[in-house]
C-alpha cells in the first residue's frame, strides 16, 4: 500500500512538472512534453492501481488478469489525460470539463482493471463507495489540471504531487472498500490466456522505471537549459557592455534611443556634451531637439513617419541645445525592428557640422567672387572701343599735353 501511494505521488509530481514545460514550450517540443505528461499521469495511476492489487489477497484464490482489458486500462487514462492537458493548454476555460472527464477516465481505468481480474470469485460493488471514488477522482483531476497550468514553484508542485498521489490512492482504496468478493467453485476461462502476478509485477516495474525516466529526463533538460540560458545571458551581458562602451565612447556624435511614441528613452555621452541635456529629458518628446519652426511645421512627426516607412530619415538642419543656441546638424533617424518586423523604437544620431557648413559657405563665396572676376576680365577688353569713341577731344588734348 505504501508503495502504491508513493508511485501515485511520484507520477503526479512528474506529470505536473512535464505539463508545466508543455505550457511553456512551442513548436515540436510542445506535443513531446504533452505525450510525456499524459504518459506519466496515466501510466502512474495504472501502476498505482495494479501495485495495490498485487497487495490484495483472497485466501485460497489465485488471481490473474486478462491482457486485453489490462492493456485497455493503461491506454484509457493516458489518452484522456493527453486530451485534457491539450484542451486546457489551448482554452483555460475548459479546466472544469477536462478535469471531470479525466476523473471519469481514472475511475474507468480502475474498474476496467478490476474487470480484468480472473479468479474463482465474483465481485459486487456498493454504489455509495463507487460514487465516492468517482468524486475523489474528479476532484483530484481538476486540482491536477489547475496546478499544471498555473505558475507554481518546484516546492508547490512537489506538495501538489503528494496531495494528488494521496487523492488518487484514496480513490483506489475507497473503490476497493466498496467491493465485495464472493468465492466461486470454478474460475472462468483458461488460466493460460491470462497474465499472472509475476509478469504483472514485471510490467509495473517497467512502467515505474519509465515514469522515473521522464522525471530524470526533465531534470537533465532543466539543468542543460539553465546552463545554456546562463551562458547566453552572460554572452549577452558582455555584448551589451561592449556595445555600451562603444556608444559611450563616441563623443562627437549625439545618439538617442527614441521610443515608438517619439519620447526619449536613452542617450550617450556625446548627446550630453553636444546637447547639454540631463536625465530629466527621459520621457520628453524628441521634438525638443528641433527648432520652433520645425515643430510648428510638424517636421519631427514627418521624420518618424519617414523612418518607419522607409527605414531611415536623414536631413541637414538646425538643431537646438538646452540653452537655446542653434547649430547646423546632420541628423539621421533609423527605425529599430524586432524579429517579427515590428517597430520597437528609433535610433537618432546627431552630428554638429557647423564648421563644415561655414567652410562650405566660405568656399561658395570664394567661387562666386572668382566667377565674377573672370566675367569682368572677359568683358573689359570688348568695352575699350566704346570707351575711346565716347571720350571728348579735350580729354585727348589733355592726354597729349
Amino acid at each position: 500500500m505504501a508503495l502504491s501511494i508513493l508511485i501515485a505521488a511520484l507520477a503526479s509530481y512528474t506529470a505536473l512538472d512535464l505539463a508545466t514545460r508543455m505550457r511553456a514550450a512551442s513548436g515540436r517540443a510542445r506535443p513531446a512534453w504533452l505525450a510525456a505528461a499524459a504518459t506519466a499521469m496515466g501510466g502512474g495511476i495504472w501502476s498505482m492501481h495494479f501495485v495495490g492489487m498485487l497487495a490484495f489477497r483472497l485466501p485460497g484464490v489465485d488471481i490473474s488478469y486478462d491482457p486485453i482489458l489490462t492493456f485497455l486500462s493503461l491506454v484509457v487514462p493516458i489518452v484522456v489525460a493527453a486530451a485534457a492537458f491539450a484542451a486546457v493548454g489551448r482554452r483555460p476555460q475548459a479546466l472544469l470539463v477536462s478535469g471531470l472527464a479525466m476523473g471519469l477516465a481514472i475511475s474507468g481505468m480502475h474498474y476496467t482493471g478490476m474487470g480484468a481480474m480472473r479468479m474463482a470469485a465474483s465481485v459486487a460493488y456498493d454504489p455509495r463507495w463507487v460514487v465516492l471514488s468517482v468524486v475523489i477522482a474528479m476532484c483530484a483531476s481538476v486540482v491536477a489540471l489547475s496546478l499544471a497550468f498555473r505558475k507554481t514553484s518546484a516546492t508547490q508542485r512537489l506538495f501538489a504531487g503528494l496531495v494528488m498521489g494521496l487523492a488518487i490512492s484514496g480513490m483506489h482504496y475507497a473503490a476497493m472498500e466498496g467491493a465485495s468478493f464472493e468465492p466461486a467453485n470454478t474460475m472462468a476461462g483458461h488460466a493460460g490466456h491470462f497474465v499472472g502476478r509475476a509478469p504483472l509485477a514485471f510490467l509495473l516495474a517497467g512502467a515505474t522505471i519509465l515514469i522515473l525516466s521522464f522525471g530524470i529526463a526533465a531534470a537533465v533538460y532543466d539543468r542543460a537549459s539553465a546552463e545554456r540560458a546562463q551562458r547566453e545571458a552572460s554572452a549577452l551581458r558582455r555584448s551589451e557592455e561592449r556595445f555600451r562602451l562603444l556608444v559611450e565612447g563616441i563623443a562627437d556624435h549625439a545618439m538617442f534611443m527614441i521610443e515608438p511614441n517619439g519620447s526619449v528613452g536613452n542617450w550617450n555621452l556625446g548627446a550630453r556634451r553636444l546637447m547639454d541635456y540631463g536625465d530629466y529629458i527621459v520621457g520628453t518628446s524628441y521634438a525638443i531637439l528641433h527648432t520652433d519652426e520645425d515643430r510648428a511645421s510638424g517636421a519631427p512627426a514627418r521624420a518618424l513617419l519617414e523612418a518607419e516607412r522607409y527605414g531611415k530619415s536623414a536631413v541637414e538642419a538646425w538643431r537646438v541645445r538646452r540653452d537655446g543656441s542653434r547649430f547646423w546638424a546632420e541628423a539621421t533617424l533609423v527605425a529599430v525592428r524586432n524579429e517579427s518586423g515590428l517597430i520597437t523604437g528609433f535610433a537618432k544620431i546627431v552630428r554638429d557640422i557647423s564648421e563644415r557648413r561655414r567652410a562650405q559657405d566660405a568656399l561658395d563665396r570664394a567661387r562666386e567672387a572668382l566667377t565674377l572676376s573672370q566675367k569682368m576680365e572677359v568683358s573689359l577688353p570688348a568695352a575699350w572701343p566704346t570707351i575711346l569713341t565716347t571720350c571728348s577731344p579735350p580729354f585727348w588734348a589733355a592726354l597729349s599735353f
